[in-house]
């Protein structure tokens, strides 16, 4: 890995974290969500890395859009919490998720998305229309070949 690949994955990590902030933020000056923003982006972004650094770092392929990252992020927090039973936090990530997708499919023309992109948001909303039985159990990482 070249030096400048590096710097290109910790930009990419670190506009997929301020996307995130600023969504939570949102949820938060409304009431919805309790905690510090960039905090719970952080702790978001290190679950969704988990795992997956090599995707989402571009070692395998080109790295994916900070937005479609966000996404996904939000996904696998979806099910997360679903996993653990905690409905609260499971319903504002739900809400945080449908807000990225709406603005993705509202302003889709102006992202320059590529392949891995494509494939990170079929499964972030796949997990936005799936069943609440289905969120427990799914892997949705795997089920996506992701």
């Amino acid at each position: 890995m070249h030096p400048f690949e590096a710097t290109r994955n910790d930009t990419g990590k670190a506009q997929a974290a301020a996307i995130l902030s600023r969504l939570l933020a949102e949820l938060a000056h409304a009431g919805i969500l309790e905690g510090e923003p960039a905090t719970l982006a952080g702790q978001l972004l290190a679950r969704a890395w988990t795992g997956h650094a090599d995707l989402l770092d571009g070692a395998t392929e080109p790295a994916p859009h900070e937005v479609a990252i966000a996404a996904m992020a939000l996904a696998l927090a979806v099910r997360h919490q679903a996993q653990r039973q905690n409905e609260t936090l499971q319903g504002v990530y739900f809400l945080a998720l449908g807000m990225i997708l709406d603005e993705i499919a509202r302003h889709a023309a102006s992202y320059p998305f590529r392949a891995v992109d494509l494939r990170l948001l079929d499964a972030a909303a796949a997990t936005f229309s799936a069943p609440a039985e289905e969120l427990r159990q799914s892997p949705i990482m795997d089920w996506h070949g992701l």
